[in-house]
């Protein structure tokens, strides 16, 4: 996993929010269906960070894992255009989703973008922020070619 050393945060806040909520962590409780535990988990560990005066980012893949997500503690939701079974990317999954995604939300589009007029199309549907890395990371010089692309917005 590539977090740019924010991995230490995230177990911090992951051990932090089991110490709070031991139920959540126990082993030896009931079993709980995904559902539950999905949105439990978020649900604690994002009110945990906002606790810290830390903004949350939410990635979801899809409108099953959106409808799961939506909730106070968030500030932004990223739609990950990237199919993590297939690999596939394709920036539909944004433009899917756009309109599900409720407006106090920042939405964030993630992957998939690789020139000016993706960022101009994916903005009608209402997004405000990009991940773009790849797309770098095929230059020689990614800082040069990340500020040559913002350049021309």
């Amino acid at each position: 996993m590539h977090c740019n050393g924010k991995c230490h945060l995230m177990k911090e806040l992951a051990k932090a929010s089991d110490a709070e909520n031991p139920k959540s962590s126990d082993k030896k409780g009931s079993i709980q269906p995904t559902e539950v535990l999905f949105f439990e988990e978020i649900k604690s560990l994002s009110e945990f960070a906002k606790n810290l005066g830390l903004e949350v980012l939410l990635e979801v893949h899809n409108e099953e894992e959106l409808q799961k997500a939506i909730m106070p503690s968030l500030n932004m939701i990223g739609v990950n255009n990237r199919n993590l079974k297939t690999f596939e990317v394709s920036l539909t999954y944004s433009k899917e989703l756009a309109n599900i995604i409720p407006n106090e939300f920042v939405k964030i589009s993630e992957s998939g973008i690789s020139n000016i007029e993706d960022v101009k199309e994916l903005q009608q549907f209402g997004y405000q922020g990009f991940l773009i890395g790849e797309n770098f990371m095929k230059t020689d010089n990614a800082g040069k070619a990340a500020m040559e692309f913002i350049s021309k917005l």
